[in-house]
């Protein structure tokens, strides 16, 4: 805002009649003015390249809020480069609001220092290989066009290196047997959030993981009562859709993304979380109820040994079986039928008497 020195020596000019004032010599443009305009003019050169980290992203917003302060106060040429230099910032933050490829990059360089050493590591670089993939595409060329093709394949290298040294996987044959279990455990599945945002981004069925599936092992603890149930995070036929490995690691069945002991008591049943074996997240769902939103994660579990109760689904009631109903019309048929019937009965009982004296 104009400084009070200046204000004060206007003031004092119209109070005593200043000459200075009256012969229309041009008065001192005051301080503010001249720093916003200086700070226009500067713009261009102060911020010709991107936004590559917080400490500029905090410069280069107050920069804007001094601009949109001034503006207002501005007319004329000054006010037109005042609003070009506020659409320069605007664009520079929006960029790296929506880009901050740098800071990815960064994370990236960190992460690849050493090597991939468990399943959580894999689905992290994972998706770390996911979203660079997405900004590659709208990447062309360039620098950063270079340095994502080089991040892209250490990325590879690094899942397909720990793939090859790693102990054979599990069998989904485990998982496929036939399960023994009661209705009221087959209500439980498990989706994965991040397979359920990049098939809904991508309209295609979001991967449902149910008891009965290839994707659950069940353990029986109290038959009728005790449940434990280990699902997989990952789905082969979402993995061959992304391109299949390394890109999309298929499962590898360890069943224990998550971990989960189930127990059902008169009306309610019991849910914990024992465990969650990788990187992404999972939501567990009893029928149309979500039980535990965002199971796992990276760094920190999320609902690991955390317990939940749902209630117990009401077993439909049978109503008894009723008599058939007869009709009228075949009612009277079988009375006017019914004297023939009794003597015909008579005569058969009375000639198997006669044969039984004879002999």
């Amino acid at each position: 805002m104009p400084d009070l020195e200046y204000l004060q020596n206007e003031l004092n000019q119209i109070a005593l009649g200043s000459p200075t004032l009256n012969s229309k010599k041009p008065l001192p443009k005051p301080r503010w003015e001249v720093g916003t305009e200086n700070l226009i003019d500067n713009i261009s050169t102060r911020w010709s390249g991107k936004v590559v980290n917080e400490t500029d992203y905090s410069l280069i917003k107050k920069d804007l809020d001094t601009l949109n302060t001034y503006l207002p106060t501005l007319k004329g040429e000054t006010r037109a480069k005042c609003e070009i230099a506020i659409k320069t910032l605007e664009e520079k933050i929006r960029g790296y609001k929506t880009e901050k490829l740098p800071g990815i990059i960064a994370e990236v360089g960190i992460f690849l220092k050493q090597p991939i050493s468990s399943d959580e590591e894999v689905d992290k670089a994972t998706l770390y290989l996911d979203e660079l993939c997405k900004r590659r595409e709208k990447t062309a060329t360039g620098t950063w066009a270079n340095i994502l093709d080089s991040y892209i394949n250490q990325l590879q290298e690094a899942i397909n290196k720990f793939e090859g040294t790693k102990a054979e996987f599990g069998s989904p044959e485990v998982a496929s047997e036939i399960k023994n279990v009661p209705d009221w455990v087959r209500g439980f599945y498990t989706i994965t959030t991040r397979l359920e945002q990049v098939a809904k981004e991508r309209g295609w069925e979001v991967p449902k993981h149910t008891v009965d599936s290839k994707y659950c092992k069940v353990e029986e603890i109290t038959p009728g009562r005790e449940y434990r149930l280990g699902f997989e995070d990952r789905d082969e036929e979402f993995s061959e859709k992304m391109g299949g490995p390394p890109s999309w690691p298929k499962p590898d069945y360890d069943f224990d993304e998550p971990l989960i002991y189930v127990s059902k008591a008169d009306s309610t049943i019991t849910v914990k979380v024992e465990k969650y074996g990788g990187f992404l997240a999972s939501d567990i769902y009893y029928g149309d109820k979500k039980v535990f939103s965002g199971v796992g994660g990276w760094p920190i579990k999320m609902h690991v040994g955390q317990t939940r109760t749902v209630e117990a689904p009401t077993p439909p009631i049978v109503p008894p079986a009723k008599p058939p109903v007869i009709s009228p019309e075949i009612k009277s048929k079988i009375l006017s039928y019914l004297p023939w019937v009794v003597s015909l009965g008579a005569l058969i009982i009375g000639g198997i008497a006669i044969v039984g004296r004879k002999k």
